[in-house]
């Protein structure tokens, strides 16, 4: 409630703090994924095992698939080629329907990010990204100071994350607000068993390890820390794909992965149970002095193993003296 006289404005974080640690569900696989923080994340699955594969009629064996980016508002996944350049969105709850499907005129899409209804995508060789609409239609281009052979983006952060091989090949995050970049944080990397990735993914659910990438005939899931700094392999896969090109993206479960010499996209387990036990509505918004709003707050054990989960669920406003 807002006793104060003047509007509130407010937003809540949720933060899990604690959940059982069993060293034989490790063993068997299922081990945790922990937080830098001390914090627990979710449990794995059967990391590999094939959930779906599909076609698409612009993307067959022998061209280009490097962009893969989930659309979590209409949950369509966006695709790009190259060579023919085409940019293409399924819909993987219709049998993977093609929803559109155009020709970026004047760019060679490979990489590609999702952000707030707009995909931008890496037109390569060049020092910016282009974005498109839905519907087909160029937005304009966003400058970077490097050239980016892949991107990224973290919606929980608000940045890109790209993959450049300027002046050494480095991971590099730049905060986005619609109009401008910053870079805030820079990490370099040698090559992954001889090869350098030109497709990554990040993906906000896994935490302290965010990032995954395609480098050659292999994936690999790394951990990353709250600075942004880049860490070693968590997981890592070899499968069907040959180049570093090779796209691959994630759909809020699972990893879709596109090779330059398959006729087909594959989609896997990603070795990690998105588990989200608790979840709670609204999440921000603002009080006129004496309201109050009722915080909605539910716990959901499907999926978890037995034990004691813990979380902290925060409250920030603008009242100075809370």
């Amino acid at each position: 409630s807002n006793s104060g006289g003047s509007l509130l404005e407010w937003y809540a974080e949720f933060e899990e703090t604690g959940a059982p640690d069993d060293e034989d569900e490790r063993d068997a696989g299922q081990r945790n994924v922990r937080h830098i923080d001390g914090a627990v994340g979710p449990e794995r699955d059967d990391f590999g095992d094939a959930v779906a594969q599909f076609g698409w009629g612009q993307a067959g064996a022998n061209r280009y698939k490097a962009g893969i980016a989930w659309d979590s508002d209409n949950e369509y996944m966006w695709l790009t080629s190259y060579s023919p350049n085409w940019i293409g969105i399924v819909d993987p709850s219709n049998d993977f329907e093609v929803v559109n499907e155009f020709q970026p005129q004047g760019t060679n899409p490979m990489g590609a990010a999702w952000r707030e209804g707009v995909l931008y995508t890496v037109p390569w060789a060049n020092n910016f990204l282009s974005s498109w609409d839905i519907e087909g239609n160029a937005l304009g281009n966003i400058n970077f100071p490097t050239r980016p052979t892949a991107v990224s983006y973290s919606a929980e952060g608000d940045f890109f994350v790209i993959i450049t091989d300027v002046g050494g090949w480095r991971f590099m995050f730049y905060s986005f607000d619609g109009e401008n970049l910053e870079e805030i944080a820079a990490a370099a990397f040698n090559p992954f068993d001889g090869r350098s990735p030109r497709s990554i993914c990040w993906v906000d659910a896994h935490p302290d390890a965010n990032i995954w990438i395609n480098a050659g005939t292999n994936i690999y899931q790394l951990e990353v820390n709250g600075d942004l700094e880049v860490g070693g392999i968590v997981q890592q896969m070899q499968w069907q794909g040959n180049q570093d090109w090779d796209g691959i993206g994630h759909d809020g479960e699972n990893l879709w992965l596109g090779g330059y010499n398959l006729g087909e996209y594959l989609i896997i387990e990603d070795g990690i149970a998105e588990l989200r036990w608790l979840s709670f509505a609204p999440e921000e918004g603002t009080l006129e002095a004496g309201a109050e709003v009722d915080i909605i707050v539910t716990l959901d054990a499907s999926g978890l193993f037995g034990g004691t989960y813990e979380a902290g669920l925060t409250f920030f406003s603008n009242d100075p003296e809370n």
